[in-house]
């Protein structure tokens, strides 16, 4: 099996962290609207199922926030085949 290249393994380690980062803040979020009844206030709590809905959208999202900033590397010739080079023109 061929290695990666560095730059698209440090890209794929990465897009894990934000949707670690993405899924544990949802996750913390979800669990303090548990919390808000210790002080008072009348939330309903989250089932299981809701709990891991909100832990995997947070995922996505922290995923696609990523993306934006950082989108998928180019191959390892360095370029991609989505780009279109404009044409040489200087002059002759």
């Amino acid at each position: 099996m061929p290695r990666l290249p560095r730059r698209i393994g440090q890209w794929a380690k990465a897009i894990v962290a934000a949707a670690i980062s993405g899924a544990a803040s949802s996750f913390l979020a979800s669990v303090g609207v548990g919390s808000a009844n210790a002080v008072g206030l009348n939330v309903q709590q989250f089932t299981k199922q809701q709990l891991l809905a909100t832990t995997c959208s947070g995922a996505l999202v922290g995923m696609a926030a990523y993306l934006v900033k950082s989108p998928v590397p180019p191959g390892p010739s360095g370029d991609t085949d989505f780009v279109n080079k404009p044409a040489d023109i200087t002059p002759k």
